[in-house]
């Protein structure tokens, strides 16, 4: 999904990993042109377009949430594209819908489920990626199997999903 001039928000340990994989990203797919990174206290200095800015919804390394709505009017006030990190944040907080791409993972939040990775989009991909794993249309025409177990015990969660998220925030 991410490509051309790209801007991480930079809010703590996991945002340095957003930006460290976009950067890994960039040497061997070429997609991204140019990728920078500017604190969050920072980000009303943003005046250029970028063709994405990401960031992670919560830092957990120091108890920091983003202003996702603010952030949201950022990215389109400079014409970009949001790619929010949510794996700290799915099932708990709020807004997630205001991303044009959102992915979580692991199970740091209340639908984070163990073993599995999840991405929802509002556009469609277009880079071509030279790995069965990581190319999205490998999941999109289900070639390969994916955590439908897990997926499944939501059925359960999803009936008492207030109770949950009281409990953990």
């Amino acid at each position: 999904f991410v490509k051309g001039n790209v801007l991480v928000v930079s809010t703590g340990f996991y945002s340095d990993r957003l930006y460290s994989i976009l950067k890994m990203s960039k040497k061997r797919y070429g997609y991204i042109k140019k990728l920078e990174k500017l604190e969050y206290e920072d980000l009303n200095k943003v005046k250029k377009k970028y063709n994405w800015i990401c960031a992670c919804y919560t830092e957990t390394s120091k108890g920091f949430k983003i202003d996702l709505k603010k952030l949201k009017k950022i990215s389109k006030k400079s014409y970009s594209n949001l790619f929010i990190d949510a794996t700290a944040s799915i099932g708990i907080e709020d807004n997630h819908n205001l991303a044009d791409v959102i992915s979580f993972s692991s199970c740091k939040s209340l639908f984070g489920l163990t073993g599995a990775c999840f991405v929802g989009y509002n556009l469609k991909p277009t880079n071509k990626i030279d790995s069965f794993m990581l190319d999205i249309n490998s999941h999109i025409n289900k070639i390969m199997t994916g955590p439908y177990h897990i997926i499944a015990s939501l059925y359960e969660v999803l009936k008492k999903y207030k109770e949950f998220k009281y409990s953990v925030v």
